[in-house]
């Protein structure tokens, strides 16, 4: 027996963690993400030290339907070392690397920009990890109204010791 689906997307999701120690307290630039063309992340800019900690994205079924809004929560634990702060990136791109959807009501500390018509979920400041060791950044995410294909998440983020520098 065979099931019937209403259009629907399929969903990719690629979280590229550059957990480094380092710093930069403010917004991170546009386009740091790991999609493409550049693939850039946060490492193309920053480095050294070693703590670890994991990034994950929670929030989307499956299957996406057209038009339906999914609050998308970007979440940045630490796991070792002493960072004292955490920052992220992400952006949603269709099969032809274009911004697709739309960010709306992004949580405290975080805010949307965008860039050559790409939008961009992130940081704004650095959160401060205080006694805990998971911080939760959240956005509402409005899939496009007509299914055109893959849809793929790209994320990015970044443990940091708060010394205001790259390193």
């Amino acid at each position: 027996m065979q099931r019937k689906v209403p259009a629907t997307y399929s969903l990719f999701l690629l979280i590229a963690v550059a957990i480094l120690f380092l710093s930069n307290n403010s917004n991170p630039p546009n386009g740091y993400t790991g999609a493409p063309p550049n693939g850039q992340t946060c490492a193309s800019c920053h480095g050294g030290g070693s703590p670890s900690g994991n990034v994950s994205i929670t929030g989307l079924p499956a299957t996406i339907i057209p038009d339906q809004v999914y609050p998308i929560t970007v979440t940045v634990t630490r796991t070792n070392g002493t960072p004292q702060k955490a920052g992220f990136q992400m952006t949603a791109l269709n099969g032809s690397n274009n911004f697709t959807g739309a960010f709306t009501s992004p949580s405290a500390g975080t805010t949307i920009q965008s860039s050559s018509g790409i939008f961009y979920f992130e940081h704004n400041p650095g959160q401060s990890f205080g006694a805990g060791n998971v911080l939760n950044f959240t956005v509402n995410w409005r899939a496009p109204a007509t299914g055109s294909g893959p849809i793929t998440l790209y994320a990015a983020a970044n443990l940091v010791n708060n010394n205001n520098s790259t390193t």
